[in-house]
């Protein structure tokens, strides 16, 4: 209904008190939203829209769904017509009445003058719609319905009633009782009596799902029966009243054999029809269960080769975890070993200078000890002692090479 400028301030405690008066009101009222959903519906207007189950009353309506489709005093179409309404009641300000054709849920029509009031309460804003009580709707409606003529009906019952006297009275009670019966009953009623018979005589077993499943195409089945036996049934009538009484036996007889043959054919028909469904039923079933047996096998050789992935997957991330531990060891181990290496270094070379200064410091010793002395032998001496020096220079170098690999 869009933005709304109320005529009626109420706060919400004066709202919950107003709502509790319209509960049990005996005028009929709608309480709208903005969005034009229904608020609120008092007692009487449930009775009035026919909203009676719990399924009903819990449904959210709209004042689209309680209007007909086409507002017949304004001629245009309901959605238009609440936009019309919306717009006048604003600019009007205070009560607004309208003429309106409201749709009840069972399908049933009825007009009503309408009166309107804008009500805010708080920072919501509702629209108020109070329809006539339902005595004055009867009322109206009755006056402008058109009256049914009774004619036909009574002149139908007196005809019947007078055939049922001039039956012949020399035939046994039993059949006597029977056709007073079939005659001063409305033909409605005829009908049923020779259904019930009919199902006395022949019973008929099948599964309720087939059976509706059947009812649309038997409807018109059953219409076309029930013309050609309202039909035998009038001729019937005619002919009580003119025939001698030894010949309307003969022929009451013949007319409810041929219903009776006419039922018999739709009841076969129907047996015939309900059996093939029931087949067809069958082939269906297996059919299905056949490709819901292949589904299910499907999905457990799918599922389980899911499974097995599954598993080759997680022991494919244990190894690899593994490895990566054992990788990272390795990395450890080694650096730890080039720590120590690199700490072991300086002190072979260390070593190995010290070692050379020791050999050349005696070297020098010698040298200068057996030039003091002159001998020749002396000479040899250093000479061995220097070779010998050496070699075991070599053998310190490639002890300390050995040592670096």
């Amino acid at each position: 209904m869009g933005n709304l400028s109320s005529s009626l301030e109420l706060s919400k405690k004066e709202f919950r008190k107003h709502r509790k008066t319209l509960l049990n009101s005996e005028t009929p009222t709608i309480l709208l939203k903005p969005s034009n959903s229904v608020h609120f519906l008092n007692k009487t207007a449930l009775v009035l829209f026919n909203i009676k189950t719990r399924k009903q009353k819990k449904k959210q309506y709209t004042i689209f769904d309680l209007s007909a489709t086409f507002q017949t005093l304004k001629n245009i179409q309901t959605t238009k017509a609440v936009q019309n309404m919306t717009e006048v009641a604003l600019k009007s300000g205070g009560t607004h009445t309208f003429q309106w054709d409201f749709l009840k849920t069972n399908g049933g029509r009825f007009s009503a003058t309408v009166s309107m009031i804008f009500i805010r309460s708080g920072s919501q804003v509702f629209g108020q719609l109070k329809l006539p009580q339902i005595n004055k709707i009867k009322q109206q409606l009755s006056l402008t319905a058109k009256p049914k003529s009774k004619h036909r009906k009574t002149k139908t019952m007196s005809g019947l009633k007078s055939t049922a006297k001039h039956l012949p009275k020399n035939l046994p009670k039993e059949e006597q009782d029977f056709l007073t019966n079939l005659l001063t009953i409305p033909k409605k009623k005829k009908m049923s009596s020779f259904q019930n018979m009919i199902g006395k005589s022949t019973a008929v077993s099948v599964s309720s799902a087939v059976y509706e499943s059947q009812d649309e195409n038997l409807e018109v089945s059953k219409d076309f029966h029930n013309l050609k036996i309202t039909r035998l049934i009038s001729k019937i009538e005619n002919k009580v009243e003119n025939s001698e009484s030894s010949s309307l036996k003969n022929q009451i007889d013949e007319k409810l054999e041929q219903v009776f043959n006419i039922f018999s054919e739709a009841i076969n028909s129907r047996d015939e029809q309900i059996k093939k469904l029931n087949e067809k039923l069958k082939v269906e079933r297996k059919n299905h269960k056949k490709k819901f047996e292949k589904l299910e096998s499907h999905l457990q050789r799918r599922l389980t080769g899911l499974q097995s992935e599954k598993e080759t997957k997680k022991q494919m991330m244990e190894e690899n975890l593994t490895f990566r531990r054992n990788l990272k060891e390795v990395e450890d181990f080694i650096l730890k070993q080039n720590e120590s290496f690199n700490r072991i270094v300086p002190f072979v070379n260390e070593s190995v200078n010290f070692r050379n200064k020791t050999k050349n410091k005696e070297k020098t010793f010698l040298e200068a000890l057996y030039k003091t002395s002159g001998s020749e032998d002396s000479d040899e001496s250093v000479h061995n002692f220097d070779s010998q020096s050496n070699s075991n220079l070599d053998s310190d170098k490639g002890s300390e090479s050995n040592n670096e690999d």
